[in-house]
């Protein structure tokens, strides 16, 4: 998930630990770059999250029932049942 200032992490619904992603600058960029291609905002956000990063340079695995709403953005979209 995305915030605009950063979070512990935290619970939700029997999910043992989701961390919060800070909305930072690199984010804002990104999403205006996104939204402007007609991504809708929260496939951008996940977007985000997902691509390449100095902390995870091979990109992180994006767990969704929706993985063709990421063909061709550059992430590893992966439904929960394959």
């Amino acid at each position: 998930m995305a915030t605009g200032f950063a979070r512990p992490p935290a619970y939700i619904n029997g999910l043992r630990c989701i961390e919060i992603e800070p909305f930072d600058t690199a984010a804002a960029l990104a999403a205006t770059e996104l939204l402007c291609a007609g991504h809708p905002w929260a496939v951008v956000q996940a977007i985000h999250a997902a691509r390449l990063s100095a902390d995870f340079p091979a990109g992180r695995y994006l767990l969704t029932l929706g993985p063709d709403l990421y063909d061709g953005t550059g992430v590893q979209a992966v439904h929960p049942d394959h």
